[in-house]
C-alpha cells in the first residue's frame, strides 16, 4: 500500500509543478505529504491511494492536515487516487463516520477545478 501511496505523492507532485506550483513532498509523512506554492496561492495535501469508490481516513490525518493548513495560512486538501481517478476533497466537507473521515469518488473536485 506504501508503494501505490509514495507514487501518488510523486505523480501529483509533478501534475503540480507542470501548472507552475514550486512542491515540497514530506519525506515519510511526518506531518503531511504535499506543500504547493504559486503566487499567493498556498496548497497543502494528504496523499491517499486506493482501488475502492470510497476511502476511510484516519481522523488523526485530518486534523494534522487541518492544523498545517492554518500555520501556513493554506488551502487544505485530501487527495485521493481511486484507482486511476484523482480527486480532491476539502477536509471541511467530508462525512464523519465513527473514529474516520469517508470520501467517496461521486463527491470529489477534479484537479482542474482546484489548480486554477
Amino acid at each position: 500500500m506504501y508503494k501505490r501511496g509514495y507514487r501518488f505523492e510523486i505523480k501529483l507532485k509533478e501534475m503540480l509543478e507542470r501548472e507552475g506550483y514550486l512542491v515540497i513532498r514530506s519525506a515519510g509523512s511526518k506531518g503531511v505529504d504535499l506543500i504547493a506554492g504559486k503566487g499567493s496561492r498556498l496548497m497543502i495535501f494528504e496523499c491517499k491511494a486506493t482501488k475502492k469508490e470510497m476511502l476511510y481516513i484516519d481522523k488523526e490525518d485530518v486534523f494534522k492536515l487541518l492544523e498545517y493548513s492554518r500555520a501556513f495560512k493554506a488551502v487544505p486538501y485530501i487527495a485521493v487516487k481511486f484507482g486511476k481517478d484523482i480527486l480532491f476533497f476539502s477536509p471541511y466537507n467530508i462525512e464523519e463516520k465513527g473514529k474516520s473521515f469517508l470520501v467517496k469518488v461521486e463527491e470529489g473536485l477534479k484537479f482542474e477545478d482546484i489548480v486554477r
